[in-house]
């Protein structure tokens, strides 16, 4: 697939990787990784996750969203990302930069992100290497997690689709399943009127990426939805404000769909 404009989040080069020469660099801001990486022991370290993805993953800083989540419940979540625009799985493993990062951060979860696969040539790549993806994972001690998006707006009979195109490949590869496209689905099923997606159809809105940050948050760190304030301050400094009545509505679908007859550990890891 065709490589747009490029974002790599990494930690410091004392922690992780040199720099290196020759990296493209992208117009867009680079985000920045999320606590600090001294290479303690996990223990000591709280939850450490390392997102794999594309705008989908990037979009509102979705990772910061998901630790800020787990910090406002009292867990240390640690996060860093590497992002590549309009990346595949398969992109992202021939580019490479998401492996050197994967072999020295000691993470807990790698979650893995591409778009919305819903056509059955994409779920059969989607699946291809979200196995390899997996193996790789877990060869490095962390457990793989597939982080489940949402189809262009009003896709026919698209939500079922993304949901069977992430689900056969986390059974295969054996990787916890992130539902955040059931829990858009369940949101608008509810209210048809909620403002999940941006103009272009595909991205999120704050609210939509706050949806997805509950159902991520719950199940890498166990967070119940509903204990999930409506204002978040990132690390950044930002804060993600929503309206209350709007956070209920989101909570009460994340719930839904993450509740504890709901969760989906597809092992072992």
């Amino acid at each position: 697939m065709r490589l747009q404009a490029t974002i790599v989040v990494l930690a410091t080069a004392a922690t992780f990787l040199a720099p290196r020469t020759g990296v493209a660099q992208s117009n867009r801001p680079e985000i920045r990784p999320s606590g600090k990486f001294a290479a303690p022991s996990r223990e000591k370290d709280g939850v450490r996750v390392l997102f794999v993805g594309n705008s989908l993953t990037s979009g509102n800083d979705l990772p910061r969203v998901v630790q800020a989540m787990a910090r406002a419940a009292g867990v240390e979540l640690r996060t860093a990302a590497v992002i590549e625009g309009g990346a595949s799985l398969e992109d992202h493993w021939r580019l490479g930069r998401a492996q050197q990062l994967l072999a020295v951060g000691r993470w807990t979860y790698v979650v893995f992100q591409q778009g919305p696969s819903s056509r059955p040539e994409s779920r059969a790549h989607l699946r291809r290497w979200s196995v390899r993806w997996a193996e790789e994972a877990r060869r490095r001690g962390a457990i793989p997690a597939l982080y489940m998006v949402w189809p262009f707006q009003r896709q026919k009979k698209g939500f079922e689709q993304v949901s069977l195109s992430y689900r056969e490949p986390a059974k295969a590869s054996r990787s916890m399943l992130l539902s955040a496209g059931d829990a858009w689905h369940e949101a608008l099923q509810r209210d048809p009127a909620l403002a999940l997606y941006q103009s272009d159809r595909l991205h999120p809105t704050t609210a939509g990426t706050y949806l997805a940050a509950l159902v991520i948050s719950r199940g890498l760190a166990g967070i119940s939805p509903r204990t999930v304030p409506a204002r978040l301050k990132l690390e950044s400094g930002k804060e993600n404000v929503l309206p209350e009545d709007l956070a209920a509505k989101l909570r009460l679908a994340a719930e839904k769909v993450t509740g504890p007859e709901k969760i989906e550990l597809i092992g072992p890891f």
